[in-house]
């Protein structure tokens, strides 16, 4: 079976050899194993990026692409027209979704080829061009129920489906035993990409005000790589916080990133990223890190306000100090707040429920008989 995957994300060459994400790398790498032949198609780019650390290749990946130009218009007509010969070659072909490339689905469909769509952000899952590719995918699978249930009302069919997170933990992963007692000094954890959008600007600036007021003692890590990560470094400095807030950059190592969550005492994302549900949200909920979040995109299917997190209004710093004051100043809610989300990510990262590779196969195989 050849599988042809297409992601928005790009083929990252460092050193003559293409990697990608490793969620990404590591889903198409179960598929070879399931014995899948694998090609994984995007714009090839030259860069250093910590991001992408999945070597491609030595596991049995193919690639396919061109490499980008200058001009953006012409290197994605290129890559429109390149696509073409690599999916009459295919037997499905698999698009991440939304997607630069999500045309592509109809000339899947002129040429008779199957395909599938992972539903993995709200951007646009609801219009006209979307709902005619949903109505024609083979397969559909998604990152959150609420995805789950829009694409199986504007289809009237249940074509889409969750999928398990494509997470490096499990059920066997979640802390269950994690002790909530009072700090004079409380540990924040901001860990995932470092994008504006992500909201790190509004955290540094409600706890530049914390600290003005003088009237909690906190630390700020923040950990992860991204495009604006150097900037956040420079507003750091310029609002006085190079003693409250520690950059790591990129964290890759699983067991140390899990040490990270287990040290903190409160995991904070106030993000308005338009993206589908964080995978950093359930790391917090699996090693018992209370969540301070808010609801947009998919979010907002699993984590729900004074259940299992307390919920952020986006863009705004004084919700941020609103909530952040409340936690210090109730943290064994918030204790009860976490254990309530261990108690739900453990049923959702159950190891017994298949993977998305397995599922997306078995999808694949039921479709073709």
């Amino acid at each position: 079976m050849k599988i042809l995957l297409i992601d928005n994300a790009g083929l990252v060459c460092k050193n003559h050899r293409f990697y990608c994400v490793e969620g990404t790398g590591k889903f198409a790498a179960e598929l070879v194993e399931l014995g899948a032949d694998v090609t994984m198609f995007g714009q090839k780019v030259v860069m250093e990026s910590c991001v992408s650390v999945f070597d491609i290749e030595a596991h049995g990946i193919k690639t396919a692409g061109l490499w980008r130009k200058k001009n953006k218009v012409m290197s994605y007509l290129g890559l429109y027209f390149n696509a073409i010969k690599y999916i009459c070659k295919s037997d499905f072909v698999y698009i991440f979704y939304p997607n630069a490339f999500r045309f592509l689905a109809f000339i899947c469909s002129l040429l008779g080829v199957k395909y599938g769509l992972y539903v993995r952000g709200d951007e646009g899952i609801e219009d006209r061009v979307s709902k005619r590719i949903y109505k024609r995918a083979a397969v559909v699978l998604t990152v959150s129920q609420m995805f789950t249930n829009m694409v199986n009302r504007v289809t009237n069919s249940n074509v889409a489906e969750n999928i398990r997170p494509m997470l490096s933990y499990d059920d066997s992963d979640v802390v269950y035993d994690h002790v909530y007692v009072s700090k004079d000094k409380y540990e924040l954890l901001f860990l995932c990409r470092i994008q504006k959008a992500k909201g790190i600007l509004e955290l540094m600036e409600a706890l530049q005000r914390m600290k003005s007021n003088d009237a909690h003692t906190f630390h700020l890590t923040v950990a992860g790589d991204g495009d604006y990560l150097d900037e956040a470094k420079n507003e750091c400095k310029k609002m006085g916080l190079e003693n409250e807030v520690t950059f790591l950059g990129g964290v890759y190592d699983n067991k140390l990133k899990a040490e990270i969550y287990r040290k903190a005492d409160l995991y904070v994302l106030p993000t308005y990223y338009n993206e589908g549900f964080p995978r950093t949200l359930y790391e917090a909920m699996i090693f018992g890190t209370p969540v301070l979040t808010t609801m947009v995109a998919g979010i907002a299917s699993l984590m729900k306000d004074k259940e299992n997190c307390r919920e952020l209004a986006p863009h705004s710093v004084d919700s941020i100090v609103e909530v952040l004051t409340y936690a210090f100043n109730h943290y064994d809610e918030m204790g009860k707040l976490a254990k309530n989300g261990a108690k739900m990510v453990a049923k959702v990262v159950d190891r017994n429920r298949p993977s998305h590779a397995r599922q997306l196969y078995q999808k694949i195989e039921q479709y073709g008989k």
